[in-house]
């Protein structure tokens, strides 16, 4: 055995393989991410279908990009064991819609915390040529970075109104 003595070797092995593939993939090609933004955005006006605490977490993120976790839960109110559901279901939206991105880490008292920050206050130039990026294009790209049938690119098209695939123009 390995690692924690109550666990079997082979489970440390499958905790460090996921490990090295969330890492591997936790940095996106700012030319995927902006196709990616531009389909977004042809979905429709995605802040019009936020819940009230996925609109309130990106207005404060808005106004003040990057916070760490404790810092944004306390500016909207959401901390403790009572709001941790609603936190995580607005982050969730908020990540899935590309409103949102992780910006590096934060020491946050005892452990380091994930930074978050708004997408269009943070990459403000990658969102600007995500709105010159034709459909045509954006399909293209991804089409490029993200093969049909792979588990990030179904879960892409999850997440947009559309399948990337019905894209035109």
């Amino acid at each position: 055995m390995r690692g924690d003595d109550r666990r079997p070797a082979h489970v440390d092995d499958l905790l460090l393989r996921r490990f090295r593939r969330m890492r591997d993939v936790d940095q996106v090609s700012p030319q995927l991410f902006t196709a990616m933004l531009r389909i977004h955005a042809h979905s429709g006006n995605r802040q019009n279908r936020l819940s009230r605490q996925a609109r309130r977490l990106l207005e404060v993120l808005e106004n003040n990009s990057p916070l760490s976790t404790r810092d944004l839960k306390r500016f909207t109110d959401l901390s403790g064991k009572a709001n941790e559901a609603a936190y995580s279901r607005a982050m969730k939206e908020l990540f899935t819609q590309l409103l949102i991105v992780s910006f590096g880490e934060v020491e946050d008292g005892a452990f380091p915390s994930a930074a978050v920050g708004a997408t269009e206050a943070l990459f403000s130039d990658l969102s600007r040529d995500a709105e010159d990026l034709t459909l045509a294009n954006a399909r293209q790209v991804i089409d490029r970075f993200l093969p049909e049938g792979s588990h990030f690119r179904r879960f892409f098209e999850r997440t947009v109104q559309f399948s990337v695939g019905n894209c035109s123009q």
